[in-house]
């Protein structure tokens, strides 16, 4: 997360903490992967079998997000929040 601080006249009027667009995909991707899940087990009375699987061929997942993620033009390495450590 980054942190944002708003400043009137001097005196700090928003002070906080905004998540990046990774994290907030993040968090709506575990609650859709959640949900599945719910579903799933619905479907199947909560009784999950290897016989039952897989309950879906494929799970795919198309985003476009603020951050940066580019090839730095040496070997494989890239600009990306999703390679970064946090500190």
């Amino acid at each position: 997360m980054s942190n944002a601080v708003l400043q009137v006249n001097g005196v700090s009027v928003v002070n906080e903490r905004i998540k990046t667009d990774y994290e907030r995909f993040w968090d709506e991707y575990q609650r859709s992967l959640s949900n599945i899940g719910d579903y799933i087990l619905r479907l199947h009375g909560g009784n999950l079998q290897t016989e039952h699987a897989p309950h879906f061929e494929e799970l795919l997942v198309e985003v476009a997000l603020s951050e940066p993620d580019f090839p730095l033009g040496i070997d494989e390495e890239r600009i990306s929040t999703l390679e970064s450590r946090r500190r």
